[in-house]
């Protein structure tokens, strides 16, 4: 007789229970097995309204290899030496990773836009075409009540994602829920953003904002744009802005020249990413040195330990100081620039009799052009204009230069001579004091912020001029807040102001608002100050893009000039770094910044 099986002679109930595991181990194989097409992958997104960007297929984009340092260390840095562009950065509270951080001169990651390695901008304010140039747009068109974008159809992430316009909405709605500073000015002008495909969109603006296009632009040209598919899970969507400042890692996808490796108590390390928009020989490494002091990232510069030492010593500086022992050779240095601005001084013609005096604001304006040699800015022929009073350097050799000839009046004991009659100004015989309608001028109140170098140097400069035929300046140096707040309540009587680095026309706009005299349209201390023809240019300059904008900039330029409210002391490129040449002569240095950057003229040190 045949044999039972096991199986079968044990109880009913065991064989019950041993199905019952049988059935939930297979259950649980299945669970785990490897994903299927119905299943969201960074490749195939979830088809809904809420979907990210698809993945570029292209495989150099995706080989992120060059994401990580090589297995082989030399000397702490990710590769050989000849492989790493090192550069040095002052003071570890302006290392930034975070978009959304204070506003300040921070890097890698500039909240303002100034610096773009790793995140980049739509746009770019260029002053030498005054017009906008894309940096992650192709294009855009102004029409009536929206502005249209078009972005580059081979812009990619660090991580291989293609750009979109869904990030540029989210980054965009993302600065409105945290009401950061360029989210209250996009309210200001947003009204509905509309996007027919993932390249193009149409930004509608508020009927009742006539310069709204000119507001958009000038917010995009600091708005950093970011990764919805890696920032939204972050942020979500009930975080506080205090809350994102404060994150203690946030996630560093960018689609700059430069991708962000990581960092230590020591260093930073980026590995080179668009490797067709830079030369052949460009390092496959940028690695940041974090120094306490710039006297150190000098001399390690002037050793040759690093490349470039950005916002250090100046030039100047480090010329003056002596070598070190250890400086085996001879350093080639050069000076780096990058982007344009103008420094000078307001007068609020409602803070005092004389202010009101056309020719007396003239005669101001005339001892700022004693000297047109630079002091602390550049430009190839190492003079500025004094017609930078409205317009940047790039766009005044734009103008016509005849016409500002004739409204410039050079710098001469005649001049002075001239315009201290028109002005009704007489010497006492027995003080030798100057004298207005009979009564002496009390000395001239200048507002400057203590801590800016350059704002000493430009305004002892000009007080010394002035003391030279007899007006006395009173310096009024104040904390930068306090400075701010002055310039914005418009308590002063003469305050130093500088424009922000390659601003836009609108920017030149808003700090000539901000001056007392140019607020309100009425008489109340204005005296002979043409307040209604400003007001006219002003509403001109809703309607400058539609058609081109330099008439509207030369008008305005000439009508300063005319009335004298704003007196240039230097105009030019900015030094913002100097570099060593031993190693990597022609490292792209403008990938760093989000402006045009210009090399000095080398030295020999020491």
């Amino acid at each position: 007789m045949r044999r039972k099986s096991f199986f079968f002679k044990i109880k009913s109930t065991l064989r019950y229970a041993f199905c019952f595991i049988l059935c939930a181990s297979l259950m649980f194989l299945a669970a785990c097995r490897p994903t299927t097409n119905n299943d969201v992958s960074p490749s195939e997104p979830e088809q809904s309204n809420e979907t990210f960007p698809t993945k570029e297929s292209d495989p150099e984009t995706n080989d992120t290899d060059v994401l990580k340092p090589s297995p082989e260390v030399h000397r702490g840095y990710p590769a050989s030496r000849e492989e790493c562009y090192v550069m040095a950065f002052t003071g570890n509270e302006s290392l930034n990773l975070n978009p959304f951080a204070e506003e300040g001169a921070r890097f890698p990651v500039d909240p303002t836009g100034f610096y773009q390695p790793v995140y980049e901008t739509l746009f770019r304010f260029n002053p030498k075409k005054t017009d906008y140039q894309g940096v992650l747009a192709e294009r855009y068109t102004v029409k009536k009540g929206s502005v249209s974008i078009a972005l580059k159809p081979d812009a990619i992430w660090h991580d291989g994602y293609a750009l979109s316009c869904q990030d540029v909405m989210y980054t965009i709605n993302l600065h409105l829920q945290l009401q950061t500073s360029l989210g209250q000015e996009l309210s200001k002008c947003i009204s509905d953003i509309r996007v027919p495909d993932s390249l193009n969109m149409d930004i509608v603006l508020y009927g009742d904002i006539p310069d709204g296009a000119h507001r958009l632009m000038e917010v995009l040209t600091h708005l950093l744009i970011l990764p919805r598919h890696t920032w939204q899970p972050v942020v979500g969507e009930h975080l506080t802005l205090d809350a994102v400042r404060a994150l203690a890692v946030v996630p560093v996808n960018g689609t700059g020249v430069w991708s962000y490796v990581g960092s230590d108590a020591y260093s930073m390390t980026f590995s080179l990413f668009k490797k067709n928009d830079v030369p052949e020989n460009t390092p496959s490494f940028l690695v940041l040195l974090k120094y306490a002091q710039k006297e150190l990232s000098a001399r390690a510069l002037a050793c040759g330990v690093i490349d470039f030492d950005l916002q250090g010593e100046t030039l100047e500086e480090l010329c003056a100081e002596s070598p070190l022992a250890i400086q085996q050779k001879e350093a080639l240095l050069s000076p780096v620039y990058a982007g344009e601005r103008i420094a000078g001084i307001a007068i609020n013609t409602k803070s005092r009799p004389w202010y009101r005096n056309r020719a007396f604001r003239q005669l101001l304006a005339l001892f700022g052009r004693a000297e047109v040699e630079h002091t602390v800015y550049h430009t190839k022929e190492q003079r500025y204009s004094p017609a930078c009073v409205f317009a940047l350097p790039g766009t005044v050799d734009r103008l016509d230069q005849h016409a500002l000839k004739d409204l410039l009046v050079p710098f001469s004991e005649e001049a002075v001579e001239k315009l201290m009659e028109e002005a009704k100004l007489t010497r006492d015989q027995e003080s030798g004091k100057l004298l207005f309608n009979d009564e002496s001028i009390a000395p001239l109140s200048l507002t400057y912020p203590s801590d800016d170098l350059t704002a000493i140097t430009l305004c002892t400069n000009y007080a010394s001029t002035c003391s030279s035929y007899g007006i006395v300046i009173a310096f009024n140096p104040v904390a930068r807040n306090v400075w701010q707040d002055k310039w914005n309540s418009g308590d002063y009587e003469l305050i130093y102001m500088p424009s922000d680095v390659d601003e836009t026309p609108l920017g030149a706009l808003e700090r000539l608002r901000s001056i007392p005299s140019l607020i309100e349209n009425n008489s109340i201390g204005q005296g002979e100050l043409n307040i209604a023809s400003f007001f006219e240019k002003e509403q001109a300059f809703a309607s400058t893009f539609n058609q081109d904008i330099l008439p509207y900039m030369e008008d305005m330029t000439h009508w300063l000039i005319k009335e004298a409210i704003y007196i240039p002391l230097d105009a030019g490129m900015v030094e913002y770094g100097v570099k060593n040449d031993a190693v990597h002569r022609d490292f792209p240095i403008n990938t760093l910044f989000s402006r045009d950057v210009f090399v000095g003229e080398t030295v020999v040190y020491p």
